[in-house]
């Protein structure tokens, strides 16, 4: 009898100890995602809104090793356990069968790395991005650089675009969001000489909606193999559909919507051309794989990705989709290519 009450306090204090490690854990971790370029917004309250707390747990990564089968079957009962038991289902085994299991709707998980061409220069750069997990959107823009020949920065019009369609999502239910709708409204907003590829992601209920103008876009992984990638809009190598207010560019009519059946456990990488020129499908597949097992954020996971991407653009001697195309479309080419670079990872839970 002694010895029964002793196990049952020996047993209260260890959980006790990991309620309370759990906890500061817990706050440790608790941390701030905020938008690239903020501080170039005029707009106070767009600048706050670009501004989220994150506090989900670093044990999402392992959740998607779960479900990308790249953990063994014991751990996987063992996390499948913590993750959809309920306080309704612990319940002793002869109430079980009255527990019913509702199908909740998807959550993005999201991070982002953005790595200017030139840091000195122009350290801005002319890509732009958003995170707004609160509305479960996502956006890129990738400003064109050819108009810096005539001394218009693109940079500027992609910012002010990617202000634009959080402005606009703000007003936003979540859930009902129309990307294309978003677009539009953003691009009649922005005001600024220049074009800018877009692509603007949303997630509803378990499928992810999408609008993509040109050549950034995203991939959908599932199980470590990729089953999606959006089209590259193009008129012909190395000139993408582009959003502008001039008589050579497109506007949001032309944006291409897209829909993808979504599961949890999937990764989204999306990203501007910096990212899909100088990486194959294969070379983001496996440091997606490698940061999973790793167990790496998302924001982690978007660096190690862009910063594989940065190595080979500046690279003479490989072969990369960029140099690839080019020669397909008869230029003599070889070795990646120097441009910004923004990389969106979306864990879906």
């Amino acid at each position: 009898m002694h010895a029964t009450f002793m196990h049952k306090i020996n047993w209260n204090f260890f959980l006790y100890n990991c309620l309370i490690c759990d906890i500061m854990w817990f706050m440790n971790n608790f941390y701030l995602l905020l938008f690239h370029c903020s501080n170039c917004f005029d707009d106070k309250s767009a600048h706050e809104t670009l501004i989220f707390v994150m506090d989900k747990e670093n044990r999402i990564p392992e959740i998607l090793a779960l479900k990308t089968g790249l953990v063994n079957q014991s751990e996987e009962m063992a996390m499948t356990s913590a993750v959809v038991q309920t306080d309704d289902c612990t319940k002793p085994e002869q109430e079980q069968s009255q527990c019913i299991r509702v199908k909740r709707s998807l959550e993005m998980i999201s991070g982002a790395f953005y790595l200017p061409k030139d840091k000195t220069l122009k350290p801005l750069g002319e890509d732009a991005h958003f995170l707004y997990p609160e509305k479960q959107t996502v956006g890129v823009a990738d400003g064109v650089g050819g108009w810096a020949e005539v001394g218009v920065d693109s940079g500027e019009f992609a910012r002010k675009l990617m202000m634009n369609a959080v402005i606009a999502i703000r007003t936003e239910p979540k859930g009902t969001i129309n990307p294309k709708k978003i677009l539009t409204k953003a691009y009649s907003k922005t005001e600024q000489k220049g074009a800018s590829t877009a692509c603007i992601l949303t997630l509803s209920g378990h499928n992810l909606h999408a609008a993509n103008v040109g050549d950034s876009g995203f991939m959908v992984i599932r199980h470590g193999e990729v089953i999606y990638r959006s089209p590259v809009q193009q008129h012909r190598f190395n000139y993408p559909f582009q959003l502008g207010h001039d008589y050579i560019s497109e506007c949001p009519n032309s944006a291409e919507e897209l829909e993808v059946s979504v599961k949890s456990g999937d990764v989204i990488i999306a990203g501007t051309d910096g990212l899909f020129d100088n990486l194959y499908q294969c070379e983001i597949l496996r440091a997606v794989i490698e940061g999973i097992t790793e167990g790496l954020m998302p924001q982690n996971l978007a660096q190690k990705i862009a910063e594989v991407a940065l190595v080979n653009s500046r690279n003479r001697e490989i072969d990369t989709p960029f140099s690839c195309a080019a020669r397909l479309a008869g230029f003599k080419r070889i070795g990646g290519k120097v441009d910004d670079i923004t990389v969106i990872v979306v864990y879906v839970v």
